[in-house]
C-alpha cells in the first residue's frame, strides 16, 4: 500500500493513470485556503462520463470522505474559481491472474512440504515407541525364564501356591514314620499253643490272658 495525493488548482483538470497491476483508492477531497462562502463541486470523468462526487463548502463541508476504487485512467476536476482542492488516497498492488495462480501453487507446495516435514518426526516417534514396547516384552520374557519354578516375578498368588514342599516338613515327617514302623521284622509264635503274633507285646498279652488262667 502506497499513499497517493494531488492538488487540483482552480479551473484545472488532471488525468490520473493507475500503475500497472495497481488500483487507486480515492479516500478524501478537501478544500484549500479559500474566501468566505466558497464552494467547489468535485467531478470524476471515466469512460467518457463526467460524474459529480461531492460538493465542498467553507462553512459546512470543508472535506468529504470517499470510498472509490479505480483500476483504469480517470480525470479529476472541480468548479471552484478561487480555491484549490486536495485529493488523497492510496495505491494498492493487485497481481495479475496468472501471478495469483503461481503464488497459490507456490504456497500449496510450501504447505505440502511443511506437512511432510511435520509427518516425518511423528513417524520416528512412533518407531521409537514401538521399539520400546518390544524391548519391554523381551525383558519380561527373560525375567520369567530366570525366575525359579516358572513363577512370574511379583506374582503374589504364584508365590502362595508353591508345589514343592519345604525341606523342614520332610525332616519332621521322617521320625514320625520311623516311630510307627514295627520293631521286629517277623512274627512271634506262642510256645504253649503255637499261635503266631506280630510283636512281643501281643504275645505277652496273649500269654497273660490265656495261659495264666489255665494254670
Amino acid at each position: 500500500m502506497e499513499f497517493w495525493g494531488l492538488e487540483l488548482k482552480p479551473g484545472q483538470t488532471v488525468k490520473v493513470e493507475p500503475e500497472p497491476e495497481h488500483f487507486l483508492h480515492l479516500s478524501q477531497g478537501a478544500l484549500g485556503e479559500s474566501k468566505k462562502d466558497d464552494k467547489a463541486t468535485m467531478f470524476v470523468k471515466i469512460d467518457g462520463k463526467k460524474l459529480a462526487i461531492g460538493t465542498l463548502s467553507t462553512d459546512k463541508f470543508p472535506q468529504i470522505q470517499f470510498d472509490l476504487v479505480f483500476e483504469k485512467d480517470f480525470e479529476l476536476s472541480h468548479s471552484s474559481k478561487s480555491s484549490s482542492v486536495f485529493f488523497s488516497g492510496y495505491k494498492v498492488f493487485q497481481p495479475a491472474e496468472g501471478d495469483e495462480m503461481d503464488f497459490d501453487s507456490e504456497g500449496s507446495e510450501e504447505s505440502e512440504e511443511d506437512e511432510e516435514e511435520a509427518v516425518i518426526p511423528v513417524t520416528k516417534e512412533n518407531g521409537k515407541a514401538e521399539g520400546k514396547q518390544k524391548q519391554v516384552k523381551i525383558d519380561a520374557g527373560s525375567s520369567k525364564a530366570a525366575t525359579p519354578s516358572g513363577q512370574k516375578t511379583g506374582d503374589k498368588k504364584g508365590a502362595v501356591h508353591v508345589a514343592t514342599p519345604h525341606p523342614a516338613k520332610k525332616a519332621s515327617k521322617t521320625p514320625a514314620t520311623s516311630d510307627k514302623s514295627p520293631k521286629s521284622g517277623g512274627s512271634v509264635a506262642c510256645k504253649s499253643c503255637s499261635k503266631t503274633f506280630n510283636s512281643e507285646t501281643a504275645l505277652q498279652s496273649h500269654s497273660k490272658a490265656k495261659h495264666n488262667e489255665a494254670k
